[in-house]
Protein backbone atom coordinates (compact mmCIF):
# COMPACT_ATOMS: atom_id res chain seq x y z
CA UNK A 1 0.00 0.00 0.00
CA UNK A 2 2.87 2.37 0.78
CA UNK A 3 4.39 1.75 -2.65
CA UNK A 4 1.07 2.62 -4.33
CA UNK A 5 0.76 5.82 -2.30
CA UNK A 6 4.35 6.75 -3.16
CA UNK A 7 3.75 6.19 -6.88
CA UNK A 8 0.50 8.21 -6.77
CA UNK A 9 2.29 11.01 -4.91
CA UNK A 10 5.13 11.09 -7.47
CA UNK A 11 2.65 11.15 -10.37
CA UNK A 12 0.65 13.91 -8.66
CA UNK A 13 3.70 16.06 -7.99
CA UNK A 14 5.06 15.59 -11.52
CA UNK A 15 1.66 16.50 -12.95
CA UNK A 16 1.48 19.56 -10.75
CA UNK A 17 4.82 20.82 -12.06
CA UNK A 18 4.76 19.55 -15.66
CA UNK A 19 1.13 20.04 -16.64
CA UNK A 20 0.51 23.48 -15.23
CA UNK A 21 -2.30 25.45 -16.64
CA UNK A 22 -5.92 26.30 -16.80
CA UNK A 23 -8.18 24.26 -19.07
CA UNK A 24 -11.71 25.53 -19.75
CA UNK A 25 -13.86 23.46 -22.04
CA UNK A 26 -17.15 21.94 -22.99
CA UNK A 27 -17.67 18.23 -23.39
CA UNK A 28 -20.18 15.49 -23.87
CA UNK A 29 -20.69 11.93 -22.67
CA UNK A 30 -22.37 9.81 -25.33
CA UNK A 31 -24.97 7.18 -24.44
CA UNK A 32 -26.26 4.42 -26.66
CA UNK A 33 -25.72 0.85 -27.79
CA UNK A 34 -22.08 0.71 -28.85
CA UNK A 35 -22.03 -3.07 -29.17
CA UNK A 36 -24.69 -3.15 -31.93
CA UNK A 37 -23.77 -3.29 -35.59
CA UNK A 38 -23.81 -0.40 -36.48
CA UNK A 39 -23.45 1.36 -33.11
CA UNK A 40 -26.25 3.75 -32.18
CA UNK A 41 -26.12 6.96 -30.16
CA UNK A 42 -29.24 7.71 -28.12
CA UNK A 43 -28.12 10.96 -26.51
CA UNK A 44 -25.40 12.99 -24.90
CA UNK A 45 -24.94 14.74 -21.58
CA UNK A 46 -23.31 18.12 -22.14
CA UNK A 47 -21.12 19.68 -19.44
CA UNK A 48 -18.64 22.46 -18.86
CA UNK A 49 -15.33 21.69 -17.20
CA UNK A 50 -12.62 23.74 -15.53
CA UNK A 51 -9.24 22.16 -14.75
CA UNK A 52 -6.70 24.00 -12.65
CA UNK A 53 -3.64 21.77 -12.68
CA UNK A 54 -4.58 18.92 -10.33
CA UNK A 55 -8.15 19.99 -9.49
CA UNK A 56 -11.33 19.70 -11.58
CA UNK A 57 -14.73 21.33 -11.43
CA UNK A 58 -17.44 19.99 -13.73
CA UNK A 59 -20.93 21.45 -14.26
CA UNK A 60 -23.51 19.38 -16.17
CA UNK A 61 -25.57 21.66 -18.42
CA UNK A 62 -28.16 19.36 -19.97
CA UNK A 63 -29.05 16.29 -21.98
CA UNK A 64 -29.46 16.12 -25.76
CA UNK A 65 -31.86 13.40 -26.97
CA UNK A 66 -30.99 12.29 -30.51
CA UNK A 67 -34.38 10.66 -31.22
CA UNK A 68 -36.42 13.78 -30.44
CA UNK A 69 -33.71 16.34 -31.33
CA UNK A 70 -34.39 18.13 -28.02
CA UNK A 71 -31.88 19.63 -25.58
CA UNK A 72 -33.17 19.64 -22.00
CA UNK A 73 -31.25 22.06 -19.81
CA UNK A 74 -30.85 21.05 -16.16
CA UNK A 75 -32.63 23.48 -13.85
CA UNK A 76 -30.44 22.82 -10.77
CA UNK A 77 -27.33 20.91 -11.81
CA UNK A 78 -25.02 19.48 -9.19
CA UNK A 79 -21.39 20.57 -9.35
CA UNK A 80 -18.81 17.78 -9.54
CA UNK A 81 -15.45 18.22 -7.79
CA UNK A 82 -12.42 16.04 -8.29
CA UNK A 83 -8.84 15.40 -9.13
CA UNK A 84 -7.28 14.88 -12.54
CA UNK A 85 -3.82 13.88 -13.63
CA UNK A 86 -2.64 15.05 -17.03
CA UNK A 87 0.62 13.37 -17.94
CA UNK A 88 2.26 15.33 -20.79
CA UNK A 89 3.85 13.57 -23.74
CA UNK A 90 5.09 16.31 -26.08
CA UNK A 91 1.93 18.15 -27.24
CA UNK A 92 -0.26 15.19 -26.21
CA UNK A 93 -1.35 14.30 -22.70
CA UNK A 94 -3.01 11.38 -20.97
CA UNK A 95 -5.86 12.15 -18.57
CA UNK A 96 -6.97 10.21 -15.54
CA UNK A 97 -9.76 11.88 -13.60
CA UNK A 98 -12.00 11.08 -10.62
CA UNK A 99 -14.93 13.32 -9.67
CA UNK A 100 -17.88 13.10 -7.31
CA UNK A 101 -21.00 15.26 -6.92
CA UNK A 102 -20.55 18.05 -4.39
CA UNK A 103 -23.75 17.05 -2.54
CA UNK A 104 -22.39 13.51 -2.06
CA UNK A 105 -19.06 14.84 -0.76
CA UNK A 106 -20.91 17.20 1.58
CA UNK A 107 -23.17 14.38 2.86
CA UNK A 108 -20.10 12.22 3.54
CA UNK A 109 -18.31 15.00 5.43
CA UNK A 110 -21.47 15.66 7.51
CA UNK A 111 -21.74 11.94 8.31
CA UNK A 112 -25.05 11.46 6.51
CA UNK A 113 -23.67 8.63 4.34
CA UNK A 114 -21.00 5.97 4.76
CA UNK A 115 -17.84 5.75 2.63
CA UNK A 116 -19.23 2.80 0.63
CA UNK A 117 -22.06 5.08 -0.58
CA UNK A 118 -19.68 7.61 -2.18
CA UNK A 119 -20.31 7.78 -5.92
CA UNK A 120 -17.35 8.33 -8.26
CA UNK A 121 -17.12 9.22 -11.95
CA UNK A 122 -13.92 8.51 -13.86
CA UNK A 123 -12.39 9.64 -17.15
CA UNK A 124 -9.52 7.98 -18.99
CA UNK A 125 -8.53 9.81 -22.14
CA UNK A 126 -5.95 11.24 -24.47
CA UNK A 127 -5.78 14.86 -25.53
CA UNK A 128 -3.77 17.31 -27.55
CA UNK A 129 -2.90 20.87 -26.55
CA UNK A 130 -1.93 23.15 -29.42
CA UNK A 131 -1.29 26.83 -28.73
CA UNK A 132 -4.27 27.96 -26.63
CA UNK A 133 -6.64 25.14 -27.61
CA UNK A 134 -7.14 21.54 -26.57
CA UNK A 135 -9.17 18.60 -27.79
CA UNK A 136 -9.62 15.34 -25.93
CA UNK A 137 -11.41 11.99 -26.24
CA UNK A 138 -11.70 8.97 -24.01
CA UNK A 139 -13.95 6.78 -21.93
CA UNK A 140 -16.07 7.46 -18.84
CA UNK A 141 -17.03 5.15 -16.03
CA UNK A 142 -18.95 5.43 -12.78
CA UNK A 143 -19.41 3.42 -9.60
CA UNK A 144 -20.03 3.69 -5.90
CA UNK A 145 -17.27 2.63 -3.52
CA UNK A 146 -19.44 -0.27 -2.32
CA UNK A 147 -19.67 -1.67 -5.89
CA UNK A 148 -16.02 -1.15 -6.80
CA UNK A 149 -15.56 -4.83 -7.62
CA UNK A 150 -17.91 -4.49 -10.63
CA UNK A 151 -16.38 -1.19 -11.82
CA UNK A 152 -15.62 -0.74 -15.51
CA UNK A 153 -13.80 2.49 -16.52
CA UNK A 154 -14.84 2.00 -20.16
CA UNK A 155 -18.61 2.53 -20.05
CA UNK A 156 -19.29 5.56 -22.28
CA UNK A 157 -17.17 7.56 -24.74
CA UNK A 158 -16.65 11.28 -24.21
CA UNK A 159 -15.15 14.19 -26.12
CA UNK A 160 -14.09 17.59 -24.87
CA UNK A 161 -12.68 20.74 -26.44
CA UNK A 162 -11.80 24.19 -25.21
CA UNK A 163 -9.09 26.68 -24.43
CA UNK A 164 -5.98 26.18 -22.34
CA UNK A 165 -3.64 28.72 -20.77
Amino acid sequence: MRKLLLVLMIIGISTLFLAKGLFVGIGGDFYGDFYADPPTIEGAEIYGQLDLSLFTLQLPMGYYDVATDVFEQYSEPDVFLGINLKLPIWFLYLRGQITSPFNVIKAYINGDIESDQLFLFTKLGIGAKLAFFFVEAGMDGSTSIGDIDTFSPFMFPYVMAGIAF
